[in-house]
This record gives C-alpha cells, sequence and structure tokens, in this order.
C-alpha cells in the first residue's frame, strides 16, 4: 500500500459518503444523511470545514478511497456544552445544526479571530477502510494521517480537539495518543458504543512523552501562541504590490539600487499595513512612513 492524502473535491463526497455508510450510518437520522454532501459542500465553500481524503495509490482510479478525516471549529460555549453533558453521536448533532438557523461551525472570520486571540476548539469526524483497529494496514495509514494532520491545521492555535470513536480498541489507541475520555455511555463493550475523547491545552502540555503527534516537539506548538514578531507580520501583510514585481528586480542575483528601493518601499507599504492591524506591533509606523514619504 501507498498511502497518500488530500484536500476534497466537491466530486469527492459521494464516495465519503458511501465510505461513511459502511463506517457509522446507523449514528444519523435520515434527514442529516439526505442531506449531508449538501452540508458538506455549502461548509466547504465558506472554509468552515476540511476534508482530507486518503488514497491508495497502488489501487486503480476509483477504487484508492481508504479513508477521510473531517475537521471542524466550534465555538468556546458550545465546546464546554459538548464537555460538561456528553451525548452520543457528536457528528449527526454536527451537521443537524448546519439545517437550522444556528449551525456549529465556525466561518472562516470567527477562526481568524479565535485562532489569534484565546485559541480554536477542534472537532473531529473520520471513517476508514476497516472497523478493525488491529489490522496491520491500519498502521502507515496512521503515519499519513499524521502528516494530514499537521498540514491542515499547522499553525493553528488549539484549547481543544474533540473526536467520538466506537468501540473500546479506538478509545485505547486514542488514550495511547494523550486524549482523555470524556463521556461513557451505556453499553461500553458494544462495537457500536461510541466514546467522546478531548485532549485540551493543559492536557497537551502535560504529557509531552505521548506518542500523538500533537504533543511532541516541536507539534506541542499547536497549543501554545506567541505573538507574531516584527518580521513575521510585515511578511504576512506583505500587499500584491510586492508580490508582482519580477524575481530578479526585488531579489536580483546582484545588488542594484533599483532593486533596492522597490524592497525598501514595499516593505514600508507593508509594516504599514500591519501596523493598522495590529498597531502594538509598530507603535509610530504610520507617521514614520509619512516621514519618509
Amino acid at each position: 500500500m501507498h498511502w497518500n492524502f488530500r484536500p476534497a473535491k466537491a466530486e469527492d463526497l459521494p464516495a465519503c459518503q458511501r465510505m461513511l455508510s459502511d463506517w457509522a450510518r446507523f449514528t444519523f437520522d435520515d434527514e442529516v444523511w439526505a442531506a449531508l454532501p449538501h452540508i458538506w459542500h455549502e461548509l466547504l465553500t465558506r472554509k468552515a470545514l476540511t476534508i482530507t481524503i486518503f488514497e491508495d495509490l497502488d489501487l486503480p482510479l476509483g477504487r484508492r478511497l481508504g479513508g477521510f478525516n473531517v475537521g471542524v471549529f466550534v465555538a468556546d460555549a458550545l465546546t464546554a456544552e459538548i464537555l460538561a453533558i456528553p451525548k452520543p453521536y457528536l457528528a449527526n448533532r454536527l451537521y443537524r445544526s448546519c439545517l437550522g438557523k444556528d449551525p456549529w461551525p465556525l466561518g472562516f472570520p470567527q477562526i481568524r479571530q479565535a485562532n489569534s486571540t484565546t485559541g480554536v476548539n477542534l472537532v473531529l469526524d473520520y471513517a476508514f477502510f476497516t472497523h478493525d483497529w488491529r489490522r496491520l494496514e491500519l498502521f502507515p495509514l496512521f503515519a499519513v494521517v499524521q502528516d494530514a494532520f499537521h498540514f491542515d491545521f499547522y499553525g493553528h492555535h488549539f484549547r481543544c480537539i474533540l473526536a467520538e470513536v466506537f468501540g473500546e480498541e479506538a478509545r485505547d489507541y486514542f488514550l495511547r495518543w494523550g486524549f482523555k475520555t470524556k463521556g461513557t455511555p451505556p453499553g461500553v463493550g458494544d462495537g457500536s458504543c461510541p466514546f467522546l475523547m478531548g485532549l485540551g491545552k493543559e492536557e497537551a502540555l502535560s504529557c509531552a512523552g505521548r506518542l500523538w503527534p500533537f504533543i511532541s516537539p516541536p507539534r506541542r506548538l499547536s497549543f501554545t501562541f506567541a505573538p507574531p514578531n516584527r518580521t513575521c507580520c510585515a511578511w504576512l501583510c506583505a500587499t500584491s504590490a510586492i508580490r508582482r514585481q519580477p524575481k530578479n528586480s526585488a531579489f536580483p542575483s546582484t545588488p542594484s539600487k533599483s532593486a533596492d528601493k522597490t524592497f525598501s518601499s514595499g516593505w514600508r507599504t507593508s509594516t504599514l499595513r500591519g501596523s493598522r492591524v495590529r498597531p502594538a506591533t509598530w507603535p509610530g509606523a504610520e507617521q514614520r512612513n509619512a516621514a519618509i514619504c
């Protein structure tokens, strides 16, 4: 098996639903199940959801799908409610909210605001080609799943990660990865029994020796946050004026006065934009730029 991952496209959604049908169809009511591809598509369009496809490249086209992950960010108050009163079938409840007037998933502006302040809360959902977590074929897939997680979410400032898993074998994997059992419903031992697993910031930073890569250096930085420094902010705020410059003009192989002037002008524009977004990072930048110009 040669596993690879990529972002999902609209044409992948029916195949994902078919895989989910074998994996956990019983967890969804009929109304949510019928609307699920539309819900996914709408959330993807709004940048309120991430779906990552896992494919076995050794198989022919059309048969490569081996699993997928879904990631959704939710508000602090909702996270506290989920943890305070754990209820089964979290994914069904999340998608059902999208059919009403108060959807759980945060939109991109809300995610950006939370990520730059208090942090974000991530709810994970998934499906794989088998329910048997003891199968050896899953081990290389899990390695790719970890890489995909960092590709999708590196740079996020996490407060909490939640996932509902089914059966004691899946629960034990998440426990080894550093997660804690947040809810244990009746019927423990049944393969259809869901466990609510969670990993909070304090838990993540206190168990750096665990196997789960969220919390092993340098990946434990996913749960830490420091305000960006001036250089980082300046590059992040770089305007299209800089990006439109020819490469050999802004970064010539031999220095030139015109290139230096172009770069300095672009840098002043970037710091000016940065000072408007984060004034404390560049105190007085607007006045200095006005004086130079």
